[in-house]
């Protein structure tokens, strides 16, 4: 009986699992990714360039790429170089190339896309669940989503070489204020 009951819970959690198309996960693991009030990532390249930063919704942003710091609000946006700050007038124009443009035509629309499940997979010492994303007209790239079911990895693919981007501490505790 025993026996039974197990292979019955085990037959249900498996079909449930099967009802969700591979788009389906993704796409909801964007959405949950969308609705984190804050997130940490770090974006590498192939090139050996690094940016590191912290996103607070809607409107802030910190990013660190080398020696270079950008403080983004909803009014302005400061950069720090050669260690000084100056402030600009305007907020930062969405980032629009690499990495964050693969992850914003993902997220507008899903649909555009073709995904294919790859099934567990381990990236950075943890397990995931991969997917290969390929937008219409584009190069394929590997969406890992956590156990949480929010995207944590993106290895993009584009003319430049291989961007890695990781996305963690979610809805954490973040401050991003004007430096001057």
């Amino acid at each position: 009986m025993r026996r039974l009951l197990v292979a019955s819970l085990v037959a249900a959690v498996t079909a449930t699992s099967a009802l969700a198309s591979p788009t389906d996960d993704v796409t909801n693991a964007l959405l949950a990714l969308g609705k984190a009030s804050s997130y940490h990532l770090v974006v590498q390249t192939s090139k050996g360039q690094k940016m590191d930063g912290d996103v607070v919704r809607p409107d802030k942003m910190h990013l660190t790429m080398g020696p270079m710091e950008m403080i983004s609000l909803s009014d302005a946006t400061y950069v720090k170089m050669n260690g000084s700050w100056m402030k600009m007038p305007q907020p930062m124009p969405q980032m629009q190339s690499g990495a964050f443009s693969y992850v914003n035509t993902l997220g507008r629309s899903p649909k555009d896309v073709s995904v294919e499940d790859l099934g567990p997979k381990s990236a950075d010492g943890a397990g995931y669940h991969a997917y290969k994303v390929t937008p219409s007209g584009g190069k394929p790239s590997t969406v890992y989503i956590d156990g949480a079911g929010v995207v944590a990895r993106i290895d993009v693919t584009d003319p430049d070489g291989t961007s890695i981007v990781r996305f963690s501490n979610f809805n954490a505790p973040v401050n991003i204020v004007a430096p001057i």
